[in-house]
């Protein structure tokens, strides 16, 4: 399955198993195949695989079990500046075939003054312990602590919270363990004529595509839309193509795609020359489009929320509709995690994620290790506020300045 998704993985290492020098070696070898044969991204060279790892071999002969080998090579894998690419231990394939995780369940941004939460997943530890988005994490088991990181943790670990929720000082202990890889998608009206549609994930595990129709049915006569794609780590790009159905005619491109023969047959068209991505993907790149009813279900005035946690699918998205002016976007810049790419098995029952492909806007714009910037730009603090984003969008959507975009 062609996949744009992210993961959120905290560390699996009390399940993590021995592993020998042969299989290492077999893994790193099987990597660098895959990497020559399937690896595509703009400008990224991964035939220097070999000589990366050469590079950390150090780290690599005294990784003992599954969890520090995996932690050696992923620190290998950095070295290409991309996303997309990275190793799965075989406990973290587990979880997610199990459809949980293990840990506390939420997605934080680093402050000066703390941890500033996100999201939190509906069932998670941090849900039943009453943490909620826009809270101020500020201590974990009596020291300050200001990285995500420092929140990771194993199954069956207690833990010491402080947060802080405006000027509501709270303390909790808190018991790591599995929580679903997602919140269910939901539906709320702000008034008779202002919805709320929030959308967690474009995973296919998650996304129900008939649950999404049934809510756009439902406000398809609403003045105004508000679509909240905050902490939406991306997943399967046939969900984002769904989703632009919704609000897109089926003639309006979502984006184009470049593949390595699509840079090969560019490179043959000009002689050996190299060229920018922007020419590869506008001269030899596929255009896709929006899948659905034609008109779509929802025509009228529309708002799209994201956040610095909002990634992949969850960038393609507002990036395709900020881009013919179907909505205005409101947030903090995204993530600019944006590759097509697939996960491949190797040995031992590790897993290696490889990016195989470039995806840019339909005029060329690549929001790789760029993101996409909203249209009025909040810091995070204000995009972690509910009331005040919400308060945000709704001027947008009723200013008599602004004139409704309607598509026949």
């Amino acid at each position: 399955m062609v996949s744009l998704c992210l993961l959120w993985a905290p560390s699996l290492a009390a399940f993590s198993q021995p592993l020998g020098d042969r299989a290492k070696q077999k893994i790193v070898n099987r990597i660098g195949k895959l990497l020559d044969r399937r690896a595509y991204v703009h400008g990224v060279d991964f035939t220097r695989w070999r000589a990366i790892a050469a590079s950390h071999q150090n780290q690599i002969d005294a990784a003992k079990t599954e969890h520090t080998f995996g932690r050696a090579i992923n620190a290998a894998l950095k070295e290409f500046d991309s996303s997309h690419i990275y190793l799965k231990t075989p406990e973290m394939v587990k979880a997610l075939k199990r459809g949980h995780r293990v840990g506390i369940g939420m997605g934080g941004v680093d402050l000066e003054d703390g941890v500033l939460v996100g999201f939190v997943i509906h069932n998670s530890p941090a849900y039943h312990v009453g943490l909620r988005r826009g809270d101020m994490i500020t201590h974990i088991d009596g020291e300050k602590v200001n990285k995500r990181g420092r929140l990771f943790g194993r199954n069956g670990q207690y833990h010491t919270l402080v947060w802080q929720r405006e000027n509501v000082r709270f303390e909790k202990e808190l018991l790591y363990g599995p929580y679903p890889v997602s919140s269910p998608d939901e539906l709320v009206w702000l008034d008779e004529q202002t919805a709320w549609i929030t959308i967690h994930s474009f995973r296919s595990s998650h996304y129900d595509a008939e649950k999404i129709d049934r809510f756009f049915r439902e406000v398809g006569h609403a003045k105004g839309l508000i679509l909240d794609l905050r902490g939406n780590p991306g997943g399967s790009v046939a969900n984002v193509y769904h989703l632009a159905g919704l609000v897109l005619p089926r003639s309006s491109p979502v984006h184009r795609v470049a593949v390595r023969r699509h840079y090969r047959d560019y490179l043959e068209a000009n002689n050996g020359e190299d060229g920018s991505l922007r020419e590869v993907i506008t001269r030899f790149g596929t255009v896709a489009y929006p899948m659905g009813k034609k008109p779509p279900l929802y025509r009228n005035k529309l708002v799209v929320l994201i956040d610095s946690l909002s990634g992949s699918g969850g960038e393609l998205f507002p990036a395709a509709i900020q881009e013919v002016g179907r909505a205005r976007i409101i947030g903090t810049q995204t993530r600019g995690l944006l590759l097509l790419s697939r996960s491949y098995r190797l040995p031992k029952g590790f897993r290696l994620q490889l990016p195989f492909g470039e995806i840019t806007t339909y005029k060329g714009h690549r929001v790789e290790g760029v993101g996409v910037t909203p249209d009025i730009e909040l810091d995070h603090r204000q995009s972690a506020d509910d009331s005040f984003i919400l308060q945000e969008a709704r001027k947008w959507l009723y200013s008599a300045q602004i004139q409704a975009g309607r598509f026949e």
